[in-house]
């Protein structure tokens, strides 16, 4: 069910505020969408930490809003589990159910960050660091 990826860079990605799990993600998505006015070349990704949520993307340059006004979150290079949900919109009970899945897997890091990585709008590929 799941594949192993290796992300071999940091990953930067930049956003606006956390909000609170599971109340805060719509909030955060729109005020990430709020200030982005051209979609295009740019990667969205979602964090939870098991307490906050964050909605950021790869681009800050792309943003309405001063850098300073931006905080920064890094995914470390490494390995990782990875899975795709095809169709995530229309499945969005899938997300919570394949992190929990994927924390049974042997050599996942429990405690590691859920990282959701929105490849389109039909494509999320779901990850968490392994051991």
């Amino acid at each position: 069910m799941f594949t192993v990826k290796k992300i071999k860079a940091p990953v930067h990605i930049y956003f606006i505020t956390q909000y609170p799990f599971p109340a805060g993600i719509s909030k955060a998505w729109l005020e990430l969408e709020s200030y982005i006015s051209e979609r295009a070349g740019i990667k969205f990704y979602g964090v939870f930490d098991g307490q906050q949520y964050l909605a950021g993307c790869d681009s800050p340059n792309k943003l309405s809003v001063s850098r300073e006004s931006l905080q920064e979150y890094i995914i470390p290079a490494g390995t990782y589990l990875a899975h795709t949900i095809h169709n995530w919109q229309d499945k969005k009970e899938l997300i919570a159910l394949t992190f929990q899945r994927m924390e049974e897997e042997p050599g996942c890091d429990k405690d590691s960050e859920d990282i959701e990585f929105y490849r389109s709008n039909t494509e999320l590929v779901c990850l968490k660091s392994m051991k």
